[in-house]
């Protein structure tokens, strides 16, 4: 039935596409996350930060579906318990919004000036 709408040549120029979609969208993601822990760690090589997380998307990726699934599970869960603080935490201090307002027109302000 497949075959009266798409060639087989597209379902293999599709498969390229998306294996080359996950592979560049995984270096660029373990990239980002060796820059923005560098911000912290000035001593550890930046290579060795993108090797331990690829390990640890390997080693996601190896074990079963249910270990995954809660995997995504929990970490899902501590995204939205760390917004609801950040919510929280924003509407508590509203003393702290000047900072803001401070960092904002200092960014706008250069952009502006440029």
């Amino acid at each position: 039935m497949h075959r009266r709408f798409v060639d087989d040549a597209f379902g293999f120029a599709l498969t390229w596409n998306y294996w080359f979609n996950d592979a560049v969208s995984t270096a660029s993601d373990l990239v980002a996350l060796q820059l923005l822990l560098q911000y912290w760690t000035d001593n550890f090589p930046g290579w060795a930060l993108s090797l331990i997380f690829l390990f640890v998307l390997l080693a996601l990726n190896v074990v079963s579906v249910r270990v995954y699934g809660e995997a995504e599970y929990w970490l899902s869960f501590l995204k939205i318990v760390t917004i609801v603080v950040f919510i929280i935490l924003g509407q508590s201090f509203p003393e702290s919004s000047w900072l803001l307002r401070a960092a904002l027109s200092g960014i706008f302000g250069e952009a502006k000036a440029a």
